[in-house]
């Protein structure tokens, strides 16, 4: 093994230092000192409040086009509760709450709130099932699936799903 980087990084170049520097790490884990990056769990960023604002403003907006799944992005981009994204899409489609969201119904309405809920709410594909009609997470994540197939064929569809995404996005923003 090769120690020498690490060292060179503390100034530890000689025997002496390096004894010195184990008997360092001993009494850290030791002490069980906690982590200081334990203030970050959830949101990967570990900053005072105006620099996790400059992530969001920097890095959120750039990221619009890709379809990579950022979880740490997507925490930070949580703006809606479930029933209020719902609100604002059944808005913005027309389309009525009790017809996209009632259990046996495979639109593609259905799959974009799915998907959307994913996207602007902190929950987990089971609660997002729960909301939708009570169907299982798995029946979740394959119409989210099938709706990422449908996008990447129809550039009509894929246009009209950007479109709304962007406009909650924008409604989301409002409140940050």
């Amino acid at each position: 093994m090769n120690y020498e980087t690490i060292l060179g990084y503390m100034g530890v170049d000689d025997r002496k230092g390096r004894l010195a520097y184990c008997k360092f790490i001993k009494w850290g884990i030791e002490k069980d000192l906690g982590n200081p990056l334990d203030l970050g769990k959830g949101l990967g960023i570990v900053e005072q409040e105006d620099f996790v604002e400059w992530v969001k403003e920097e890095f959120l907006s750039k990221t619009k086009g890709d379809k990579r799944e950022q979880p740490v992005l997507r925490e930070l981009g949580k703006m809606f509760e479930p029933e209020e994204m719902i609100a604002h899409f059944t808005r913005l489609t027309g389309e009525k709450r009790e017809a996209i969201c009632r259990r046996g119904k495979n639109s593609t309405e259905r799959a974009m709130v799915m998907e959307f809920l994913y996207r602007f709410c902190r929950i987990t594909q089971p609660e997002i099932g729960t909301i939708v009609g009570g169907i299982d997470y798995s029946a979740v994540s394959q119409a989210r699936s099938r709706l990422q197939k449908r996008l990447d064929g129809d550039q009509k569809l894929r246009e009209r799903f950007n479109k709304l995404g962007d406009q909650l996005a924008n409604l989301s923003r409002v409140k940050i």
